[in-house]
């Protein structure tokens, strides 16, 4: 057995702790060391807690990477992009991603007969992840996204409900602006009221289909034909017309000869059909409108519009191509930065990625100041404890000084005997790291389980206080603080080689 280990152990184990006055202020070192890891420990698993859940709620609201137009500014109202990408829908399958899914984001404001609220509707289709909302939703439900035609429903905040005095089912109005015609009223219901604590977000956000937004904001062409009910020598005249896209519009007919929007007039004498491809000079992707015509038999041609049989059929215009963005949510935000350089690497020109951090920037410094109160808290927590650790050490030098001097009587070195009393720091640096951590620990047992310990959620955005230990965080914590103890116990322990062994012998 090493001779350090055995000496520093009779010296802790088998001493007469009713004459050792050295017994309190070990005593109070193991407590405070105690202490300082429950304070530490604490300390990490609530503010790694808090940030997870501040994260998780503001992702929620969006996603981690956000694919938008190059164009894109700091507007609430996003620019058209076209929905067919070549990483969507296929990115899900790239590892760390684990949905993407599209939206559209423009301002409005909701009337009611006697409120008014300003807000920002975002769009969302029916590969939308739910999983945020699911238990945020406190009344009502989901938006219904799955129907052929978009339905009016909006799911609103409670703060957004209760400053417009509006439940489930209730109809409001909802202007939205237009280059043109200024502000555009739909009317719309209420479907679901959702409440996740964070009110910057929650007063200022409702989720409908992104359908209508795709609509109002005119980034597709629709286009449609009007036929002539009379004849004209003959002839049926139809009128093309379009609606939505940059505008300067291009029309080719089914008879490549024909140019413009009509009336173009043709003689129906037997079984045909009638179209117009509708563009424009930006690029908006063009709309087709075609009329299956069939004549009468029996009769002779020509034939006017009145003896037709018409059927409709056409793309029913390209609104639902565009979009205003993609969202990318991953599988963990710890490589955020990591996967919004490699998606941006793929992406073809004109496109941009932004993180969440980029979007809101003064939350995620906001917690990332936090991390700066864990590193002074353990700091002072180390500190502290390593002075009382240091006074304790120092007292059982002097309680054995007449030990220290027979030792080095019988050639025992001063780092030798400085090696017996750094054990003995070490058995109370170990003393109070395994009860600190048990009791830490427990606690934050406790609280993950029970929430036993409440929040003002209007202040701090949640209802209790959360906690997450990760179990790297924790072994780093106590490897750091056992080496940073034990290094520090060096310096009491220089005073060891001063003392003469003579007047070692001889101290009482």
């Amino acid at each position: 057995m090493n001779t350090s280990f055995f000496i520093a152990g009779r010296f802790a184990f088998h001493s007469d702790k009713r004459k050792s006055f050295a017994r309190p202020i070990i005593r109070f070192a193991v407590l405070s060391m105690t202490l300082g890891m429950i304070v530490m420990v604490l300390s990490i698993a609530i503010v790694t807690g808090f940030q997870n859940e501040i994260r998780k709620k503001v992702v929620g609201f969006g996603s981690h990477i956000t694919i938008t137009s190059l164009t894109a500014n700091h507007s609430m109202e996003s620019p058209r992009l076209l929905r067919n990408q070549k990483f969507y829908p296929d990115i899900d399958t790239v590892p760390g991603v684990r949905h993407i899914q599209v939206f559209a984001t423009k301002p409005a404001i909701i009337e009611t007969d006697k409120d008014i609220q300003g807000v920002v509707v975002k769009g969302i289709a029916d590969d939308f992840d739910w999983e945020f909302f699911e238990d945020k939703i406190i009344d009502g439900g989901k938006l219904d996204l799955s129907s052929e035609k978009a339905k009016p429903q909006l799911l609103v905040s409670r703060s957004v409900a209760n400053a417009l005095r509006i439940g489930i089912g209730d109809k409001v109005t909802v202007y939205f602006p237009d280059s043109k015609k200024g502000l555009v009223p739909r009317t719309f219901r209420i479907t679901g009221i959702y409440h996740t604590g964070l009110e910057d977000f929650d007063n200022a956000w409702v989720l409908t289909d992104i359908r209508h937004l795709q609509q109002l904001n005119h980034w597709g062409i629709r286009a449609t034909l009007e036929i002539s009910d009379s004849c004209h020598l003959g002839t049926v005249g139809f009128k093309a017309r379009a609606y939505g896209g940059k505008g300067g519009y291009e029309y080719r007919w089914s008879d490549s000869l024909r140019t413009g929007p009509g009336p173009q007039y043709f003689e129906i004498v037997s079984d045909t059909t009638i179209g117009v491809i509708v563009g424009d000079a930006s690029g908006t992707v063009p709309d087709t409108v075609t009329y299956l015509i069939k004549t009468p038999k029996n009769t002779k041609a020509p034939f006017c519009a009145r003896q037709l049989s018409i059927s409709k059929s056409g793309f029913g215009g390209t609104d639902r191509l565009y979009v205003g963005g993609f969202e990318i949510i991953l599988d963990n935000y710890e490589r955020l930065i990591q996967m919004d350089d490699l998606i941006y690497e793929n992406l073809d020109f004109g496109l941009r990625t932004s993180t969440i951090i980029d979007q809101v920037p003064d939350i995620f410094n906001w917690l990332n100041m936090l991390d700066t109160n864990v590193y002074v808290i353990i700091v002072l927590m180390i500190l502290v404890s390593v002075i009382n650790i240091a006074s304790a050490l120092l007292i059982l030098i002097l309680e054995r000084t007449n030990a220290i001097g027979i030792l080095k009587a019988m050639g025992s070195t001063s780092w030798q005997i400085r090696k017996i009393f750094l054990i003995q720091a070490g058995y109370i640096i170990i003393r109070g790291l395994f009860w600190g951590n048990l009791i830490g620990l427990l606690l934050v047992f406790i609280q993950d389980y029970t929430h036993i310990v409440k929040l003002d959620q209007a202040n701090y955005f949640l209802s209790y206080v959360p906690v997450d230990l990760k179990f790297v965080y924790w072994l780093a914590l106590n490897v750091g603080v056992l080496f940073i103890s034990l290094v520090l116990m060096i310096i009491p322990s220089w005073y060891i080689a001063k003392i003469r062994p003579v007047k070692a012998i001889r101290f009482n």
